[in-house]
Formats: C-alpha cells, structure tokens, sequence
C-alpha cells in the first residue's frame, strides 16, 4: 500500500512552482516600476483663483484703465499698502502710496454683482501700484 505522501507528491510541486512564479512576476513588477525616473506632468490652469466661494480672484470686471474688485481684495490692498506703501530698499516710492487712494466705493448690486453688497472702482494708477506692491510681496522684498 502507498503512503499518503505518495499522493500529495505532485501537488507540492504544483505549489512550489506557483509561488515560484508570483516571486518572479513580483520582483518584475517591482524593479521595472521602480528603475525609472516619474516625471509629473505640467498642469496647466486656465482658471483663476478663488475669493471665497467664487473663482474671481476678487476682480469682478476690468476695463483698460480701472476694474471693479471685491472688499476681500481692498483688504489685501489696504495690507499691501500698510506694508509697501513708502517702498523698499532701493526703491523708494515718490508720492508714497496711500490706502484708500484711486479707490471708490460702490454698491454691488448696481452693478450687477448682487451677492458683493459692496464693490470697490479702482483706477488704472491705484492698479498699477497693487501690481507693483503684490509683485514686491512675492519677491519677499524688505519694506522701509
């Protein structure tokens, strides 16, 4: 009579050979993924950022040489304007740029922003410094 090795025999090599081949698969899958350099791809936004709940930056309309802009954006304004407003190191601003210069305020919903109770007009001159001081801050300049 045979013993019950005798029958379990080729189901051992079955066995072996399987995980023989899931470690062989393994280690192909793990050194092809892992030799090469992963490259992300360049987004590229063609929207802008938001202000609250709406993607407007807080510019809610612009003409060549002024733009209507929200109260969050006057607060960054009125920041930058606190910070930059005499200049920096080699870059004195003569008149200095004063908060609230350039800018008048207007009711929202006259002019078809219903959920901005209150916008402000900016002038061509009042944006151009708000570029300048935004372009300062982002360079990480030193203030007078």
């Amino acid at each position: 009579m045979k013993s019950p090795w005798n029958y379990l025999q080729p189901v051992w090599k079955w066995i072996i050979g399987f995980v023989l081949l899931v470690g062989f698969i393994t280690v192909a899958f793990y050194s092809s993924g892992c030799s090469s350099t992963v490259v992300p791809n360049q987004v590229a936004s063609r929207t802008i950022a938001f202000d609250g709940a709406e993607q407007n930056a807080g510019v809610l309309k612009v003409w060549p040489n002024a733009a209507l802009i929200t109260e969050a954006k006057k607060s960054e304004y009125d920041a930058l304007v606190a910070l930059y407003g005499r200049g920096t190191a080699g870059h004195e601003l003569v008149p200095p740029v004063r908060s609230g210069r350039g800018l008048t305020r207007l009711l929202g919903w006259k002019w078809g922003f219903p959920l901005h109770p209150v916008v402000w007009h900016i002038d061509g001159q009042a944006l151009t410094d708000f570029l300048l001081l935004k372009e300062w801050q982002r360079e990480g300049r030193t203030p007078f």
